[in-house]
């Protein structure tokens, strides 16, 4: 019996075509929250690149982050 099988073993077992819907619908899910999460995703992204950007320039780059941005050194490798 089904109830008794959950039970003991934390399986359930069913007919194949209801485990193939089950397996379906639950593909969908995943398939709509990975395109949800994708173009919230890029919607939020393009709001920061329009408001601030989302790169420092090159210069930074080069010089550093850590002194760029904060002005100070993360790793003093000679002294």
């Amino acid at each position: 019996d089904g109830i008794r099988d959950v039970a003991v073993t934390g399986v359930q077992t069913c007919a194949l075509p209801i485990c193939a819907a089950l397996l379906v619908k639950q593909a969908i899910a995943v398939a709509v929250a990975f395109v949800f999460s994708f173009v919230v995703s890029w919607i939020l992204a393009r709001l920061v690149h329009a408001m601030m950007g989302l790169r420092v320039s090159e210069m930074d780059e080069r010089r550093g982050l850590d002194l760029a941005l904060h002005e100070e050194q993360s790793y003093v490798l000679a002294e």
